[in-house]
C-alpha cells in the first residue's frame, strides 16, 4: 500500500516512527481481511520524489523510519488501538459525551481520564488543531 502525499517528509516520517499512521494500518488490515499475509505499507511524498517505510522488503530504496518492531507487530498493535479507541469512543457518544480536546481543555481532560489505561488507545494530543471547528461549541472561538 503507497499513500501518495503532496508534500510532509518531517510530518510523515514522525507518523510512522511514533507508530501514528492509522490510514496505513487501516489499509494493511483490510488487505489482511482479504487473505494477504503480509502487507507492506509507504507513503510517496511527491514534492520530494521520496518514500517512506519501515523497511526496503517492498520498497527497494525506500527512506526507512527506524522503529523498534517488526512492521507487522506495529500494525497489529496500531490496530488494536484503533479498535480500543473506536469502541472508547462509541461508548462516549452513547452516552451523549463529545470531547474538545484543544490547549484549554487538555489539563482538564488528562485529570478526567486519569483512571483509563492510556497505554491500550491511540494517542490523545495537547495541542489545538489548527483546523478546529470545535471550540466554537464550547466558546473559544466567536
Amino acid at each position: 500500500v503507497v499513500d501518495l502525499k503532496w508534500r510532509g517528509t518531517s510530518v510523515f516520517t514522525d507518523l510512522m516512527r511514533n507508530g501514528r499512521d492509522i490510514q496505513l494500518a487501516l489499509y494493511a488490515d483490510l488487505l489482511r481481511r482479504q487473505g494477504s499475509d503480509r502487507v507492506h505499507t509507504a507513503y510517496y511524498i511527491l514534492r520530494d520524489g521520496v518514500m517512506l517505510s519501515r523497511n526496503e522488503l517492498a520498497f527497494e530504496g525506500a527512506r526507512t523510519v527506524d522503529v523498534p518492531d517488526d512492521y507487522v507487530v506495529v500494525q497489529q498493535d496500531m490496530m488494536r488501538k484503533i479498535l480500543a479507541t473506536f469502541r472508547w469512543r462509541q461508548e462516549q457518544l452513547l452516552a451523549g459525551v463529545v470531547e474538545v480536546r484543544c490547549e484549554e481543555t487538555s489539563g482538564w481532560l488528562e485529570e478526567e481520564y486519569r483512571d483509563l489505561p492510556l497505554d491500550e488507545l491511540l494517542e490523545m494530543r495537547d495541542e489545538t488543531s489548527r483546523f478546529d471547528d470545535y471550540k466554537s461549541l464550547i466558546g473559544l472561538i466567536r
